[in-house]
């Protein structure tokens, strides 16, 4: 049986969810978040990865009884598979490269993203929590890009999305040399 992730439902919920899912033929009666404490998330070791053919780990917990636990091996989506964000939605329309503001930008970076992902179907309050946003400029691209850093039981902990070029991004120099010419001397002149 395939488990379908609804992106509105709690990142938490989903989790316990999709263990029901892999286990239908196991567990009796399934689990809730009631049942189970989830502990100790953590991404997997490169050799870890490799053995389990997964990215992540996490231990269940027996609510009423601390002893009683089990590994889960698992990947989460990358955002980027499934969200994006473009100029032709109006995603940038509160950006300009050159007033970014580290007190006011980010705000503003994290609503968008929030508009941008609805559109998409995902809940972005629901699947993910903790949220916040830097800019960087990536070299080797020459774009200032947004990376979102994020806590999800179902999404990667972080998600990068281009933002657009402004002048002020394509055009870097600004003291031009101006032109260079040498007259034509009157004796090179034909009548």
């Amino acid at each position: 049986m395939t488990y379908a992730l609804d992106m509105t439902k709690a990142h938490r919920q989903s989790f316990i969810e999709l263990v029901n899912t892999d286990n239908a033929a196991t567990i009796g009666t399934s689990l809730s978040l009631a049942d189970v404490l989830i502990r100790d998330e953590r991404a997997l070791t490169t050799e870890e990865a490799a053995e389990k053919s997964r990215e992540f780990g996490v231990t269940l917990e027996n609510a009423v009884y601390a002893p009683d636990t089990v590994e889960v091996f698992f990947n989460k989506v990358a955002l980027e598979d499934v969200m994006e964000m473009t100029i032709d939605d109006g995603d940038f329309d509160w950006y300009d490269a050159d007033a970014w503001d580290d007190a006011t930008s980010p705000a503003q970076a994290l609503a968008a993203f929030a508009a941008a992902a609805t559109r998409q179907g995902i809940d972005s309050t629901a699947a993910m929590e903790s949220m916040a946003v830097t800019r960087y400029l990536d070299n080797t691209t020459n774009h200032q890009r947004l990376k979102f850093t994020l806590t999800s039981m179902v999404f990667q902990a972080t998600a990068e999305f281009e933002l657009p070029k402004q002048f002020s991004d394509v055009v870097t120099v600004t003291q031009l040399n101006g032109f260079d010419y040498s007259a034509i001397a009157a004796e090179d002149v034909v009548y």
